[in-house]
């Protein structure tokens, strides 16, 4: 597969474009969708697109420091949970590489020595945190994540998501408008630590309530970094239009986009989401055809998928993208024959190796799509508690 360069791209020092200072986001945003600012109003009930900007350029929200993240003590799970994640580590060990990040960084340095060819994503576990104390735990963890990555010269990326950075806290002091600009300041804050270190970002896109939200941080962040990519799905409507745009973004005040295309895993209506799965297939074709044959060459174009058709397609599609980044990405533990035949082959690929103590929702969407586990008595188990304790 066409490559531009080895494993994680090292920046260097942050790189800006737009202006410095308070005005760097103001001609980014001049320059965006009109649609990206309009939909605003909807996720942060802002009277306009103008207030939206002026919040941007004030940065009224301070995120975490790394100083601060370093005297944070991460608060103790409750007895029962950590009696739960003992006793089901054994089956999670297939999917997660552990409860803390040392797990991650001994399997991502184990993929890295086994396949040269091989990166992987690392994600501390855990969503839709109603705490701003869980903020901080996130904060704390990524921090350290991008120290070690860098300090042991591993090629690992991390990813992060909105929902884990502030967007749905219940304890935040403020308006709803700056709790929306505190989660931006909060992941802008690991991209800039990020690109410091020479660690890529990938900006995870979870179900239809952060769409709006997460498409447009991604282009905020996209007018500063180089270090930053974003996941777009295929069983949304709305996609193809926003990998258009982000395509078609101006590249004297935005860098190149990374782009990584999946089918999608969430549940959502049909006015906005593609039902059955021939129309998400058709559709993740189409995307993969956009990406892969019109894009600039300075675009990354990865599909992420277990699906031998969708990776077969893109396989042939990057063979006519020579000078391009070209990666296929699959998750730690499943079909990990095919990952191994594809990093032995020679083809670029990124395996998402997830830790952390909150494992269970995790490991129980993936044990529900195991085959081995239909039937067994705690895959019932398993799924009782998860509908139960866990919001999705």
């Amino acid at each position: 597969m066409a490559q531009v360069q080895k494993g994680v791209p090292n920046n260097g020092a942050v790189q800006q474009r737009g202006g410095n200072g308070d005005q760097r986001a103001s001609p980014a945003e001049r320059l965006m969708p009109q649609r990206l600012l309009d939909g605003l109003q909807t996720v942060s009930q802002r009277a306009s697109p103008a207030h939206a900007t002026s919040h941007s350029r004030a940065f009224l929200c301070v995120a975490l420091t790394r100083e601060e993240a370093r005297s944070f003590v991460p608060p103790r799970l409750s007895f029962g949970m950590r009696a739960l994640n003992f006793l089901f580590v054994p089956l999670f060990k297939q999917w997660v590489a552990g409860p803390k990040l040392e797990d991650a960084l001994r399997e991502v340095a184990k993929v890295n020595a086994r396949f040269e060819n091989a990166v992987a994503i690392i994600n501390f576990l855990g969503e839709h945190y109603k705490a701003t104390v869980q903020v901080r735990r996130a904060m704390f963890e990524y921090y350290n994540a991008i120290d070690y990555i860098a300090e042991r010269g591993l090629r690992s990326s991390v990813s992060i998501k909105p929902s884990k950075f502030g967007f749905d806290v219940q304890d935040f002091q403020g308006t709803p408008e700056e709790q929306r600009e505190w989660c931006f300041a909060n992941m802008r804050a690991i991209v800039e630590y990020a690109a410091k270190k020479g660690v890529f970002v990938w900006l995870d896109m979870e179900g239809s309530n952060y769409t709006q939200f997460t498409t447009y941080s991604y282009t905020r962040l996209l007018c500063e970094f180089d270090n930053v990519g974003i996941v777009l799905q295929a069983n949304m409507r709305r996609t193809m239009r926003d990998l258009k745009e982000l395509l078609g973004l101006d590249r004297d005040t935005f860098f190149a986009p990374k782009i990584r295309l999946c089918k999608g895993i969430y549940n959502e209506p049909p006015e906005i989401a593609f039902q059955t799965r021939a129309e998400v297939n058709d559709n993740m074709y189409a995307l993969q055809s956009q990406l892969y044959i019109t894009a600039p060459a300075d675009v990354w174009r990865v599909t992420a998928s277990h699906d031998d058709t969708f990776l077969d397609n893109a396989a042939r599609l990057a063979q006519n993208c020579s000078g391009s980044v070209c990666r296929s990405q699959m998750l730690r533990g499943v079909r990990t024959k095919l990952f191994e035949e594809i990093a032995a082959s020679g083809g670029w690929i990124e395996v998402y190796t997830p830790y952390g103590e909150d494992m269970i929702p995790y490991s129980v969407r993936r044990a529900r799509e195991s085959p081995q586990l239909r039937g067994l008595l705690v895959r019932g188990a398993l799924n009782w508690f998860y509908d139960k304790f866990y919001p999705h």
